[in-house]
């Protein structure tokens, strides 16, 4: 992954007169990665301490980890998705602005 030197000086423009964001896209996939992490060892928390707490509870951990795993990768993705079509429409606005 390279990141220029511009994110960088972006990062310190107190006159937000362009968007590091931008830049910064390739960022998203490591957010994705870290969610997916955070998720999974979620679940594992869910499964161990539904088993430790008895075999039903085990059971049922075993249904609802898998449910909660996905429902917060979907809302993950969904949400970095907006983030980079937000960005999307600002950059096309940009131009729009100036041809």
């Amino acid at each position: 992954m390279s990141l220029s030197k511009n994110f960088f000086l972006r990062l310190f423009d107190f006159s937000f007169s362009k968007f590091m964001a931008v830049e910064a896209v390739e960022i998203v996939g490591i957010f994705y990665v870290i969610g997916m992490v955070f998720a999974a060892l979620m679940a594992v928390v869910i499964i161990t301490e539904g088993f430790n707490n008895g075999l039903t509870l085990g059971i049922g951990s075993l249904v609802v980890a898998p449910l909660v795993f996905s429902s917060y990768i979907i809302l993950l993705r969904i949400g970095l998705e907006e983030i980079l079509i937000t960005l999307g429409i600002n950059e096309k606005t940009k131009q729009l602005e100036n041809p």
